[in-house]
């Protein structure tokens, strides 16, 4: 459905929507006033202030992160420390409900005329009312029934609404639980705070015995220590002085394996003996250089001798002789001195190479000893750092189990707020209205349900109402609309001023039928309708009044040869008409031409230009007479002197106007508004199809003023011909 539908089926029904919205609110003004229980309500908001957080933010400030050590188990920083949940629980326990109603009675008696200030409604009863002869657990029941406590996680605070049927008990009942909640929470810290102190102050001797004992196992640890390994061995010191030594020792061997190396090797390269080489590289024996140095002295001095003599003598001179003998005995020495000189040598190394070994053998035994000292002090150094540790931990738990102590003992003797009331309750309670929005809710649902029932009168009325109806579900086109008069009011336009709305309106449809019928060249229309009581027979009457009145020769047949009324319209006799031309049933036995028997159906009207035939003798088969060739001779004959020729019919319920249709111009066909159904008007649009008839339109008759068009439209005549009844009349 589009949006103009909406609006159509709000136009048609809007008193339908108007009453479900009037009738709502009545029912709801009914409710509010006279039904709806009494309610006066009060809030407070308030939040626990426990030890726990005090105490948990306490070493929070102090910088101190515990984690899961026997210190964090040994500290007991808080005691019992509900969360909002058991605190909500608490609240909701019978010891507190039972102090509650003892203070609350309290009150009532000292302030007895505004506890009878009760105001409730229709089958409604006081409440709170605490009765002597109930049960306890009534009481209670009764209490908890009159307290909402609502738990606020996001700032840990708690909100309490009251709610009675009186607006001074609303702040007694939260005065009350207030008052009450804070004894208790009260006595629960204090208790839980005493529990805290006491367990703590064990633990504070727990941990001076801890660190005591740490400090004795670390000195009998040492003890042994120096009873195995000496006193020179720096325990507390560390390891730093040792790995020097270590460092120091493995720089020793290093030397040391370097000289055992070249050692070696010389007394390799002594294994080979070479004289010459010894007697040039000797050793460092003093007394074998001592001769030898000699034996090149005598050498050297023979040498220059023997040149001496040679210069002289031959070499078998005796003097050469003996010279040369003496140098050669000096020579057979030198080897000789040479093997003395590398023995020595030798022995001087193997000796120097074991002395070497043994050092170095020494070395080694000292680094071994060293590296297993070093690995002990580290052993050792990581226990005395535990301990250290330890102690140190133990120390700084103790100082901060002190100030927690000290706290503790504080909190005991001072009061502290544990409970901050952050918004107090009123003096009054507050009348518990609808929500500010309540009417417009309201108002909305009724226009809802006015809706809903419009568009279900809508969807299940089938009948045909506005053009649009026409043109939608019937798919024919609309000429004009004749509105709805008033019950009383003339509907024959002849008996009617000439400048009243309504003959104006039917000028106007004539002037749009008349100019249909000239583009189609023709001059026979007939006028049917779906059903009888449409006002088919009253239309065809006006139209052919508002034709004569535009200058229109008119000749208006009444074809319903079963129930004729266009006679009774005029005044005129109906015993002579279309039946006895259709029949050829006159009386008397001469024989007459055609012009004479027309002569004798046609009637003269009162209004000039408009002529009548009316119906006749109800003949026994007018299905017959129709079908006969008469019919078009009479059409023929008449519109060589008539203008415009309107025949009216039977509903389309009969077949006459079917018959009727394929002998005619152009078929027009009338709809009541609001009484033929959308089913009816497809099955008539469908018989003059059928029957190969020329439909030109609708003339939507009986047309409440509804529609801005029509209103708009009879009020514009109304208004330009001063006609005061039409201008009063408002669209339905």
């Amino acid at each position: 459905m589009s949006l103009k539908d909406y609006i159509r089926i709000v136009k048609r029904h809007k008193w339908w929507i108007i009453g479900w919205v009037v009738l709502i609110g009545l029912i709801y003004g009914v409710y509010d006033k006279k039904i709806k229980k009494v309610r006066y309500t009060g809030t407070a908001v308030f939040r626990v202030l426990s030890v726990a957080s005090k105490g948990e933010e306490d070493v929070v400030n102090n910088n101190t992160t515990f984690q899961k050590t026997e210190i964090e188990n040994d500290i007991i920083i808080y005691g019992d420390s509900p969360d909002l949940r058991e605190h909500r629980t608490r609240m909701y326990g019978s010891a507190i409900m039972k102090e509650t109603i003892r203070k609350y009675l309290a009150l009532e008696q000292k302030f007895p005329e505004e506890s009878k200030n009760d105001k409730y409604a229709w089958r409604q009863s006081p409440y709170p009312v605490f009765r002597d002869n109930a049960t306890e657990e009534n009481n209670i029941r009764e209490l908890r029934d009159s307290l909402v406590i609502t738990p606020n996680y996001a700032d840990k605070s708690f909100s309490i609404l009251a709610h009675s049927t009186n607006r001074f008990k609303v702040k007694w009942l939260i005065d009350s639980f207030l008052e009450t909640y804070i004894e208790s929470e009260k006595a629960r810290v204090q208790g839980s705070t005493k529990d805290v102190l006491g367990k703590n102050e064990e633990r504070y001797e727990e941990r001076k015995l801890k660190i005591q004992s740490i400090i004795k196992e670390r000195e009998l640890q040492k003890d042994r220590l120096w009873k195995q390994y000496g006193e020179h061995v720096d325990w507390d010191g560390g390891t730093d002085f040792k790995q020097e030594e270590r460092n120091e020792i493995l720089k020793k061997i290093d030397e040391v394996t370097k000289e055992v190396i070249t050692l070696k090797s010389e007394i390799q390269e002594f294994a080979v003996y070479e004289p010459d080489r010894w007697l040039i590289d000797d050793g460092e024996g003093h007394k074998i250089v001592e001769l030898q140095n000699e034996l090149y002295s005598k050498r050297e001095t023979l040498q220059q001798e023997l040149a001496a003599l040679r210069v002289d003598f031959t070499d078998k001179h005796p003097n050469v002789v003996r010279k040369l003998a003496e140098l050669n005995s000096l020579n057979a020495a030198f080897p000789k001195l040479a093997k003395e000189i590398v023995e020595k040598k030798v022995r001087l190394l193997n000796r120097s190479l074991a002395n070497k070994e043994a050092l170095k053998s020494k070395l080694e035994l000292d680094l071994s000893r060293v590296s297993q000292e070093i690995k002990v002090i580290s052993e050792q150094k990581q226990k005395f750092d535990s301990f250290d540790d330890r102690q140190s931990k133990l120390q700084d738990g103790l100082v901060l189990l002190e100030q927690h102590i000290d706290k503790l003992q504080d909190e005991l003797t001072r009061s502290n707020a544990l409970v901050e009331v952050i918004n107090e309750a009123a003096k009054e309670g507050l009348l518990e209205n609808s929500a500010p929005n309540t009417f417009y809710y309201v108002l909305i649902f009724g226009i809802v349900i006015g809706f809903g029932f419009a568009y279900l009168l809508d969807y299940m009325d089938d009948t045909i109402r506005t053009p649009h109806d026409v043109e939608k579900f019937v798919g024919m086109r609309v000429i004009g609309t004749v509105p709805m008069l008033s019950k009383g009011e003339e509907k024959l336009l002849h008996r009617i001023a000439l400048k009243s709305p309504i003959s104006e309106m039917m000028n106007t449809l004539s002037m749009i039928i008349q100019s249909w019928m000239l583009k189609m060249k023709g001059q026979a229309l007939l006028i049917v309708s779906s059903k009888p009581g449409e006002g088919k027979s009253t239309f065809i009457t006006n139209l052919a009044v508002a034709l004569c009145r535009g200058g229109e020769k008119v000749v208006l047949i009444d074809s319903d040869m079963r129930k004729p009324s266009l006679h009774r319209f005029f005044g005129v006799d109906n015993s002579v008409g279309f039946s006895n031309y259709l029949e050829d049933s006159f009386s008397g036995d001469v024989e007459e031409s055609d012009e004479a028997k027309i002569a004798k159906i046609v009637h003269h009207t009162d209004i000039e230009g408009l002529f009548l035939i009316p119906s006749g003798p109800i003949p026994s088969n007018p299905v017959g007479l129709l079908k006969g060739e008469n019919v078009e001779r009479l059409l023929n004959h008449l519109k060589t002197y008539i203008g415009v020729i309107l025949i009216d019919t039977p509903p389309l319920a009969m077949i006459d106007a079917g018959v009727l249709a394929t002998k005619v111009n152009a078929v027009v066909t009338v709809m009541d508004a609001g009484k033929v159904s959308k089913r009816e008007a497809l099955a008539g649009k469908h018989l003059i199809e059928n029957v190969g008839g020329n439909s030109i339109g609708v003339i939507l008759n009986k047309v409440t003023l509804e529609g801005e068009e029509y209103y708009y439209y009879f009020e514009g005549y109304s208004y330009y011909y001063g006609n005061s009844r039409a201008r009063k009349k408002k669209p339905v």
